[in-house]
Parts: C-alpha cells; structure tokens; sequence
C-alpha cells in the first residue's frame, strides 16, 4: 500500500498539476505545519521623487532621488549593498553632484557600495541630470528612461518544530482507542526568500522510522535572485545529523553534525523551486520529545526600478 501511496504521489508531481504540500496534506493528515511567515520585504526603494516635476525643457536640469531601508527591525544586512545607475537615455548625468559623494563610473554606468545596512536604517540617494537640447531630440517631446538598479546578499531562514513518541507509548495509546496527533509550528523568517518545510508522515513521528523532509524554497519579493537560480551549497538544513541520523539525501551533502547542504544548483522555475528531499531516521526517545529543526539559505538579490522623466522641446 505505501508503494502505491507514494508511486501514486510521484505520477502526479511529474505531471505537474498539485505541488507536493497539498498532495501530503492529504495523504498525511496534519502533517502540514502551521506557519508563521514574516514578510517578503527586506531591502526596499521608496519615495521616489522627481523635481521639478515632468516635464522638463530641454537643457534644463532635474533631480531624481529616492530612499533605500532595510525594513528588518533586528537583523541588519552585513554585506555590500550596491546601488548601479545604468541607463538615463539622451540626459547627462552630472556625477559631481550626486548623494551621496564617492560613485565610480565605468562605461556610463555608475556604481556605490553601502557597506551594510543596520536594522531600520535608511539612505537617500540624489542625482542630478541635464536634458538634451532641442537639436538632440529634433525639436519633438521624448523621455529620458532613469534605470536602475538596488543589489544586496542576505540569508533567508526558517524553522519548525517535530514531535517524536516512542513505539511503547504510542501503543499504550493506541490499546486506549486515542489516535496521537501533533501540528509542527513553523516560522518563516523576514525577506524575499522564503524556505518551507513539509513532511512526508503525520505527527508525532514514531522513534526509529523514517522521517522524509521536504524543502521548498519561493521567491515573494518584487526583484529577482542575482543569476536567477541558487548555487551549491547556498542551502543548509540544520539537523542535528548525531541525532537524526540520515537515511537518503540524494540533493545534499553532510557538512559535519550540525547537518546537510545541497550539493548541486537549486532551479528556480516561476520563483520556486520542486520540494527537495532528505529523509531522516528519528531517533529512541524514552515517552515523546520535541525537536527543533531549521534552514537557512544564503542569496543575492536585485531590485530594478525605472522613472520615465518627459522632456519637452
């Protein structure tokens, strides 16, 4: 029966109609956690301005200027945060004036690195441009595409919660007519990448059987992963691996104790990734115990943002 179960679950994933969490949910019932997500913004580009406001005549000169924040409340963001302008059309862009000071400037495209962002904090970025003249656009209104680009690196992270039962008091109560049941809470933690746990059995888990773990990992932010898929060893699932020894892990490998990270490109199709799987045995306990497990996931990631400035001859 369980060949059939799992051939049955296997036809449907490769079919590509129902994600693998649904498909559990039903087939275990309550295995599916209960969620507590944090939301998708991390690093984000606000209050975008342009002055004086469109549209500009030609050969006069304006501002575009806007706010970088890092939303987290705790965690700051330890790596280069990256601001590159890398198209402005027929209007020059006048770099001795920009804010904050020190840009470089490489074939037209002008770069700043922030070194890290504290929780909350916030900075204001200002460039000033000069319109073409009339000449340049043949005396006909056009616009100047201001284009760029937000870059930052940052960990995504998420736990849960299992529960494990000995076979000797999960008969004890089974020979009293109770059925055990047990719903995993799960904390997904702040920023566009989020990492889900779901769990091919119901809870608690009987101590030495197998516990199949599935990871899904889902792009909800509003930019895009820097390469567009992750790389190897971006993903570590920590799992206590002296505890929960490893039964079949075939996308990952055993980093030491402290648990497994992929061993090969993670592909992103739609923002999301197929549920990835490790299963472990769980291990004797003497009545029932809880166990914490969690991932993390390390990632860079870009925001685009485009302001189209009207020029009028």
């Amino acid at each position: 029966m369980k060949k059939l179960i799992f051939g049955l679950v296997t036809i449907v994933l490769i079919s590509g109609c129902v994600g693998m969490p649904d498909i559990l949910k039903g087939i275990f019932p309550g295995a599916g956690p209960q969620v507590t997500e944090l939301p998708p913004d991390l690093i984000v580009i606000q209050n975008i301005n342009t002055l004086p406001i469109p549209p500009i005549n030609t050969g006069d000169q304006f501002t575009v200027s806007f706010e970088i924040k890092n939303q987290d409340e705790i965690r700051d963001v330890s790596g280069n945060v990256t601001v590159q302008l890398f198209d402005y059309g027929l209007c020059k862009p006048d770099k001795s004036s920009f804010t904050p000071t020190g840009w470089s400037e490489s074939g037209g495209v002008y770069n700043y690195n922030f070194n890290g962002f504290d929780p909350l904090q916030t900075e204001l970025i200002e460039w000033t441009f000069t319109a073409p003249k009339s000449e340049e656009i043949a005396y006909l209104s056009t616009k100047c595409p201001v284009r760029f680009k937000v870059n930052y690196s940052s960990s995504a992270t998420s736990q849960v919660d299992i529960s494990v039962i000995s076979s000797t008091r999960l008969k004890e109560l089974q020979r009293t007519g109770q059925t055990p049941t047990y719903t995993p809470d799960q904390t997904v933690g702040r920023g566009p990448l989020k990492i889900y746990f779901d769990f091919g059995t119901s809870f608690p888990v009987k101590s030495g059987s197998i516990l199949p773990v599935y990871i899904t990992i889902e792009d909800k932010g509003s930019g895009l992963i820097e390469g567009g898929d992750l790389p190897k060893g971006s993903l570590k699932l920590n799992v206590n691996t002296s505890i929960f020894t490893i039964d079949q892990c075939d996308k990952f490998e055993k980093v030491d104790d402290s648990g497994v990270k992929n061993n090969q490109t993670i592909t992103m199709i739609r923002k999301k990734s197929i549920p990835l799987k490790c299963s472990f045995r769980t291990p004797s306990v003497d009545i029932e115990k809880t166990y914490l497990i969690s991932a993390s996931l390390d990632y860079s990631y870009s925001i685009t943002q485009e302001v189209n400035v009207q020029i009028k001859p």
